[in-house]
């Protein structure tokens, strides 16, 4: 089979992506980013199409070599998955992010995109995990977050922050992106910044020394971002943990709503080859 032209490849890696997913979607926003907008220089991409019963493409979303092989007895019959491997910088481990016609090709596509041995954070959704639990080795870091979208009372809710004592608030920029902070005698206590944006949605994540935690801190920072995001015609999104009870009650006591949309993270390796 000969290989396509890179833009070939890319061309059909975005058609794949807009069938997969809705970049317009809050539930589908973080995986869009990832897939078609984070910086290609930070970027690998990946296309699974099955050409005939039984076998499927695996194409770099650039020029590169095509690997095309046999998939299990689950996956067959026509279908398609996307997955891109992101270096995000302040991750220790690099992001991947993935979505497919049906789950049973999320072990073909993981198989033949991650290098092996190679430790990775996956963010995808609920029903891949079991897909994810197949090939995956050393599996940590389990996660099942919300997706929560601002509501009609989100910017009283956001401007009515409590006070912050001694501490004060400033706008800052991290990893080029915007934040807002609360410092106090000299060290920061909270911070919330851009975790990703695109064209239509951004966002918003908050980290509060632990010594400074309960006070309202993570509420005047978050709060103020999120009107900032707002003014810029963005729509912010805050992700937490499900079973993080403090991270939930902060996004609805800002008005932000859940939009139904659920996330699964974990990290974890394809075992290495044997040599």
């Amino acid at each position: 089979m000969p290989d396509p032209s890179g833009a070939e490849t890319g061309q059909a890696y975005v058609r794949a992506c807009r069938t997969l997913l809705d970049p317009a979607s809050p539930g589908d926003a973080l995986t869009a980013y990832y897939l078609l907008t984070h910086p290609e220089s930070r970027s690998r991409r990946f296309l699974l199409r099955e050409v005939a019963p039984g076998h499927v493409v695996v194409e770099p979303g650039g020029a590169g070599r095509l690997e095309v092989g046999p998939v299990s007895d689950k996956s067959r019959g026509q279908g398609q998955a996307v997955l891109a491997i992101c270096d995000t910088g302040p991750r220790d481990h690099p992001l991947v992010v993935l979505r497919a016609s049906r789950p049973e090709l999320v072990p073909d596509l993981i198989v033949r995109a991650l290098p092996h041995g190679l430790k990775h954070y996956v963010i995808t959704q609920p029903s891949y995990r079991s897909a994810l639990d197949a090939v995956l080795s050393g599996v940590g870091d389990q996660m099942e977050t919300v997706v929560w979208r601002p509501g009609p009372a989100t910017r009283r809710m956001a401007a009515a922050h409590p006070e912050a004592g001694e501490a004060r608030l400033e706008t800052y920029a991290e990893n080029g992106q915007p934040g807002q902070r609360l410092v106090a005698g000299g060290s920061i206590v909270s911070s919330a910044t851009i975790l990703w944006e695109s064209d239509r949605f951004a966002e918003v994540g908050v980290s509060t020394a632990a010594t400074y935690r309960r006070r309202g801190y993570a509420r005047v920072v978050v709060g103020a971002l999120l009107l900032s995001v707002l003014d810029r015609g963005l729509t912010p999104l805050y992700i937490a943990d499900k079973r993080n009870l403090p991270s939930l009650a902060l996004a609805a006591s800002l008005g932000l709503a859940p939009t139904g949309h659920e996330e699964y993270a974990c990290s974890g390796s394809v075992p290495a080859r044997d040599v």
